[in-house]
């Protein structure tokens, strides 16, 4: 482990200046910079109290959002601070990641400035002592992915170098399923070793075992005989419509039979010059019409209640194909077959 000295904070605080330096023409990038600076400089005083747990905790979400190209300082100051806090992979990772874009932008032919020159001389420095002082592991990618697990630190997806102390280590390939599978492997300082995940269980089948006639020794490998028969499911039966059909039209007779007898009452009051007659016909011609006029709702609720069913018949209708069992002749017995419904 790296022992924190002054220096390091000066290294560590180089890029609090570019995230809080701009120029006024570039007042948009400040606006979308603005941020990051402040958490950065959260995370900053954090680290300048020692809590350097709580300044990784602040910078890495601040560099993941930023990407690996754009953030390439800020991978330079989460490398330091990982590798005082004793986390070597990570340290490696983050160092490695800003030597990367520093030779991508020197081959871009990029200005680069001087104190990233310094940067990049101090983060070779780190990786090579990292290197020198602790065995790596490296967890191949695999055909699949697969997640691993180096002793009891946090899973991650194959493909990816372990930097350890120097030893016995322990390498869980799928921790908590039931595949999970473990190698254990021997490492020393400075020796890199390449672990390879296990190939995927195939699934296991079971195969039949085929019957004997009992007879001749003869194999029965016929298959069950079915068939398919297209089904048509009606709601109800189609007799219900016909008989409220036929229930409609006789009651059609009620209402003539009815109007016909107010419209008999209306002549005969009419033909008549009795006073008494007319007083006896007219109570009974209102009965009468009133009567009419009830009679005619009948035709008419059976006539929309015979449409209502016709409707529901056709809607609710429903065509499915069935599988039936069919019972077929054989040799020492017979076989039936097993129905079923899609």
């Amino acid at each position: 482990m790296w022992i924190r000295r002054p220096s390091d904070l000066v290294a560590v605080a180089a890029i609090s200046c570019s995230l809080a330096l701009a120029a006024p023409s570039r007042a948009q990038q400040d606006d979308a910079l603005h941020d990051w600076r402040d958490r950065f400089k959260v995370g900053m005083d954090r680290y300048r109290a020692g809590a350097v747990a709580d300044a990784i905790a602040f910078w890495e979400p601040i560099y993941r959002e930023m990407g690996a190209a754009k953030g390439y300082r800020l991978a330079y100051n989460l490398g330091v601070a990982y590798q005082e806090f004793g986390d070597a992979t990570h340290a490696a990772e983050r160092l490695e990641s800003f030597l990367a874009e520093v030779e991508a932008r020197r081959a871009r032919k990029d200005t680069l400035e001087p104190i990233v020159a310094k940067e990049e001389t101090e983060a070779r420095a780190r990786t090579a002592t990292l290197a020198a002082t602790k065995g790596r592991i490296r967890v191949a990618a695999g055909a699949r992915a697969i997640a691993a697990q180096v002793d009891a630190g946090e899973p991650r997806v194959s493909g990816f170098v372990a930097y350890v102390t120097p030893g016995a280590h322990k390498i869980t390939f799928g921790p908590g399923t039931s595949e999970s599978t473990t190698q254990e492997i021997t490492v020393r300082a400075g020796e890199l070793v390449d672990v390879t995940p296990p190939p995927p269980v195939e699934p296991k089948t079971t195969t039949p075992a085929p019957s004997s006639d009992g007879n001749h020794g003869r194999l029965l490998r016929e298959p069950t005989p079915t068939k398919i028969v297209h089904e048509i499911d009606h709601p109800f039966h189609v007799a219900v419509i016909f008989v409220s059909g036929s229930l409609t039209a006789v009651s059609v007779v009620l209402p003539i039979v009815t109007y016909a007898h107010a419209a008999n009452l209306r002549r005969t009051y009419a033909s008549s010059t009795n006073p008494g007659e007319h007083t006896n016909i007219e109570n009974d011609y209102g009965s009468a019409q009133a009567t009419a006029n009830l009679s005619l709702a009948v035709p008419v609720v059976l006539a929309l209640t015979t449409a209502s069913l016709a409707a529901w018949y056709l809607v609710g209708t429903r065509e499915r194909d069935i599988v039936v069992p069919i019972v077929a002749p054989m040799q020492n017995g017979a076989l039936a077959g097993v129905g079923g419904r899609f």
